[in-house]
């Protein structure tokens, strides 16, 4: 009887660095891969448009979310002239108050 054995070693699927510990080969992911396609996941769950991640992104890649304190951040506006309290499940916008989906909340997501 043939048994499959786990590799000792292989490659991250998301930056291809070499994974050596048996979790991280397990899994298929480095630890920091690993929270950042977790991250990813929710955001797919959460429903959010192309666009909006690629928003949430881009607000990531500006500096323009900061975090006040564990779980809520202030998140600018996309023309810089406000800045709107947001968290995983709301945010202070026109758009969350309005009742549809923001690319603010998307960005905390991505960046918790």
């Amino acid at each position: 009887m043939a048994t499959t054995a786990t590799p000792k070693t292989t490659n991250c699927r998301r930056c291809r660095s070499l994974l050596t510990s048996a979790r991280s080969v397990a899994r298929g992911y480095g630890d920091q891969c690993w929270k950042q396609k977790q991250r990813e996941d929710a955001v797919k769950a959460a429903g959010f448009k192309a666009h909006q991640v690629a928003s949430a992104r881009e607000l990531i890649e500006d500096g323009a979310i900061v975090p006040l304190k564990p779980g809520l951040f202030v998140v600018v506006s996309s023309d810089g002239s406000e800045f709107y309290e947001t968290t995983v499940d709301t945010c202070a916008c026109p758009a969350y108050e309005a009742g549809r989906a923001c690319y603010h909340r998307a960005a905390v997501l991505l960046a918790a």
